[in-house]
């Protein structure tokens, strides 16, 4: 299988839960049991999918890192900044490969739990086109090759834990969690759109080979690691040097407050308990409980840093 093959698989893996979300979004009331066999089916064509990606990676291009990309946006020589030209795409490393297996093998089967599980439910289909989306947004963090769609990505994981969270949202308690989870984040998410664009400042661009490379020749935002790193130092020991990488710990340590808010988590909230009473897998007053919202984003955080900085 040629490299341009494999990324186009992985570009469908991408999409095959965006599609089932679209479908049931729109269709899930014209359906046999609302779509749960449509989109559980197809998360385990993708679990499938992603093996053979995983496979043929490991396999013939271990000691490669597979990329796509295509410009986006295209401003031209801006005033004051340079030139602007926003590339986007997909990159597929050892890392990304297992990763892209995992999220799959996860939610392929949170899926089929949530069949049984969820039976009955008054919104029971666009559940599933939730956890649709949910599974297209971390796949998203897992494959990009930039920080601005590993943004886009981490926003919409956030909506995705807003829906979730807020499933009851006939429950006072559940429409204030999913209320207040997204406001906190909002907030908490302004610190990692910060350290992107002091990123994209600096490096006029938001793809992770370009930032890491021109950080390997010392050219690091405002000349101050240990400024923007808050004291710490990251260091990496390749071909008997030790050099600095503290791009991506940057977005992470400027994603900080978001961290503390991530999805209302009830160990970090105000103290009331209720900060994920809404979501599906919190039991209800019935004792009831539902793997809705198991897929936490908050474990991003730490792939940011792996990927990101280790890898490098």
């Amino acid at each position: 299988m040629s490299p341009e093959t494999l990324l186009q698989l992985a570009t469908l893996v991408l999409l095959i839960p965006l599609a089932g979300f679209a479908i049931l979004i729109f269709f899930s009331k014209r359906l046999p049991r609302r779509g749960d066999w449509l989109e559980t089916g197809l998360l385990f064509v993708g679990l499938a999918l992603s093996v053979v990606i995983f496979a043929v990676k490991l396999g013939t291009y271990h000691d490669e890192t597979l990329q796509a990309n295509f410009t986006w946006a295209n401003f031209g020589t801006v005033p004051g900044f340079g030139p602007m030209k926003v590339t986007l795409g997909i990159m597929l490393d050892n890392l990304a490969v297992i990763m892209l297996v995992a999220v799959y093998i996860v939610s392929a089967f949170v899926h089929l739990f949530s069949i049984g599980y969820m039976h009955g439910d008054v919104r029971y289909g666009r559940y599933f086109a939730y956890l649709g989306l949910f599974t297209f947004s971390m796949l998203g963090i897992v494959i990009t090759n930039n920080f601005f769609l590993m943004y886009v990505f981490w926003e919409l994981v956030g909506l995705s834990s807003y829906l979730l969270i807020g499933h009851w949202f006939e429950k006072k308690s559940a429409s204030d969690a999913a209320k207040k989870a997204f406001i906190v984040n909002r907030v908490g998410d302004i610190g990692m759109f910060t350290g992107i664009l002091i990123l994209f400042g600096t490096f006029q661009t938001f793809g992770f080979d370009a930032i890491f490379s021109s950080i390997k020749t010392g050219n690091i935002p405002f000349g101050s690691e240990a400024w923007l790193t808050a004291g710490h130092s990251y260091f990496l020991l390749s071909d008997r040097q030790i050099r600095s990488v503290p791009a991506s710990c940057l977005v992470a340590r400027c994603d900080g407050g978001s961290d503390a808010g991530q999805r209302a988590d009830p160990r970090r909230n105000d103290g009331r308990g209720g900060g994920l009473s809404g979501c599906p897998h919190v039991p209800d007053d019935d004792g009831r409980c539902a793997p809705g919202h198991c897929l936490h984003r908050g474990h991003h955080g730490v792939y940011l840093c792996d990927d990101r900085y280790c890898t490098e």
